[in-house]
């Protein structure tokens, strides 16, 4: 999700039985509006992720703007604000060097690619508005899909060769 999104997600926005979050908020600029797409999409939950979730709604401020990751008077955190005294610390901690907050993002997708996930699930995920964004920014990533095409023409080819003379071999 986008920093906005996560700034303005609602527990209310999370389904806990089908596994989903409904990203249809964006705070950003001091003001909630929509998602940078003005369309509403589901991100699919990792029961690691629902773990964590359910473990952070009990330890976080409440808010009774039900936010899931409000400030400490349980109000919208600035984005500024959670980049210098979360993000920027958490990364430290974990030992990780310094990396942009949209970084994540990046992320989340090569993962998802590098393991098999079609690009036609990474865009839904990352609510790209056309799969040509999507395949723009992370195809690179994937040189090993031109091998296996040019490796499945070689197939192609040789299996053909093979079926024509086993047919003039044999007189099938």
């Amino acid at each position: 999700m986008r920093q906005g999104e996560l700034l303005g997600l609602t527990w209310s926005s999370i389904n806990w039985i089908k596994g989903k979050i409904k990203v249809d908020k964006n705070y950003t600029h001091d003001r909630v509006g929509t998602p940078k797409t003005n369309k509403i999409r589901y991100v699919d939950m990792s029961n690691e992720l629902a773990k964590v979730l359910k473990e952070w709604r009990l330890a976080c401020p409440h808010s009774d703007l039900d936010l899931v990751f409000p400030n400490s008077e349980g109000l919208h955190f600035d984005a500024n604000n959670m980049l210098k005294r979360r993000f920027k610390p958490a990364l430290k901690r974990a030992g990780i060097d310094e990396i942009r907050f949209h970084d994540l993002r990046h992320t989340y997708a090569s993962l998802l690619l590098a393991n098999g996930a079609q690009m036609k699930y990474v865009q839904s995920q990352l609510g790209h508005a056309s799969i040509t964004m999507t395949m723009d920014l992370y195809t690179h990533l994937l040189p090993e899909v031109n091998d296996k095409c040019v490796n499945l023409l070689n197939n192609i080819v040789n299996t053909t060769v093979e079926a024509q003379e086993k047919i003039v071999r044999f007189g099938i």
